[in-house]
């Protein structure tokens, strides 16, 4: 483990995420042996704007099909990532892109995503996400994996 650290939290910058429930991603790391775990908002979505519910759980949905397993919410920025998997999986995305292509190419490798529910918080802080921009970007990102995950299946066939 790099500099004897099991692992990495992150949080988005905009105030989104409460910083007093970094302990239960932790819990969740050891209780379910998970590599990653993200924090979910999609299990209370009363608070978010039905635009975001949509495209959550359109790209989450898309994230999971490519990573062979269930992803609650592939946008959210609050997670726990090991070291183990940012040692072994070379990211190539980014921008928001990034969040999607560390959990496909960390599912491909045999690790396990998990979730924890935290509470959808919109403050007045202004979004940096470029609708357009970012949405080519996950589509040119959607696009290399499915040529990446074809590629893996015909030289897995090959053997």
């Amino acid at each position: 483990m790099s500099h004897g650290y099991s692992g990495v939290i992150t949080l988005d910058g905009d105030g989104q995420h409460d910083p007093r429930l970094i302990p239960s991603f932790l819990r969740k790391a050891q209780d379910s042996g998970a590599d990653i775990v993200i924090g979910s908002r999609m299990r209370d979505v009363s608070t978010m704007p039905i635009v975001r519910v949509f495209v959550n759980r359109f790209t989450s949905w898309m994230v999971s099909r490519l990573a062979g397993q269930r992803i609650e919410d592939s946008q959210s920025g609050y997670r726990y990532i090991s070291s183990r998997v940012l040692e072994a999986v070379r990211l190539e995305a980014s921008r928001y892109d990034l969040e999607s292509e560390i959990l496909v190419k960390a599912a491909r490798k045999g690790f396990v995503i998990d979730s924890v529910p935290i509470p959808t918080v919109y403050g007045d802080v202004k979004s940096s996400i470029k609708p357009f921009k970012d949405a080519v970007c996950f589509w040119r990102l959607m696009l290399s994996l499915m040529r990446e995950g074809k590629r893996v299946a015909v030289a897995r066939d090959k053997r």
